[in-house]
């Protein structure tokens, strides 16, 4: 629905220029229904305007956060259900595929499970050889060890007492 000019100065609120304001006092008068409309128009807004502010009946709020805490946990529920779901579907799924490989090929199957076997055991086996080269050379290391823990130690000692006579305060011109 298409509003005259006329139409649209009634309803709209900003003030209307001078000659704008006769204009529409001049459609008033050669138009019954655009002087209806206002008429009706002022009515509807004094009634708007002088209304009374009604508040929400009592306990209404109360109830009101009540069944949006409910929606809230029936939300959450559904959400987790539904994670619980897929994550059961793609299990189930898995399954399915690997018993469906088993029942191709269960020979194929158990040749690829003693490879892996067999790799396994080799890493173990070099891991235990690494282990042993590491336990025949640990005496030079221990020694090794021994003498740099020392080597530190001393040097710490010697800093420390460097810096306190570096460091010490002066009364009347003599050290403390």
């Amino acid at each position: 629905m298409k509003l005259s000019k006329f139409e649209a100065w009634l309803y709209d609120n900003q003030p209307l220029s001078p000659e704008a304001e006769l204009e529409l006092r001049n459609a008033m008068v050669v138009s019954p229904e655009l002087r209806e409309q206002a008429e009706g128009w002022r009515t509807v807004r004094a009634d708007l305007e002088n209304a009374e502010f009604v508040g929400p009946p009592v306990g209404f709020t109360y109830r009101w956060r009540a069944r949006l805490i409910r929606h809230q946990a029936s939300h959450r529920q559904r959400q987790v259900k539904l994670a619980l779901g897929a994550t059961l579907a793609g299990a189930f799924g898995s399954l399915g595929l690997l018993v469906m490989l088993l029942l191709i090929s269960p020979a194929g199957l158990a040749v690829a499970w003693m490879e892996t076997a067999i790799q396994i055991g080799r890493s173990l086996e070099a891991a235990v050889r690494l282990g042993d080269s590491l336990i025949d050379g640990m005496p030079l290391a221990a020694g090794a060890l021994l003498f740099g823990v020392t080597l530190a130690w001393l040097s710490a000692i010697w800093f420390a007492s460097l810096y306190r006579f570096a460091f010490q305060t002066l009364q009347n011109g003599e050290r403390k």
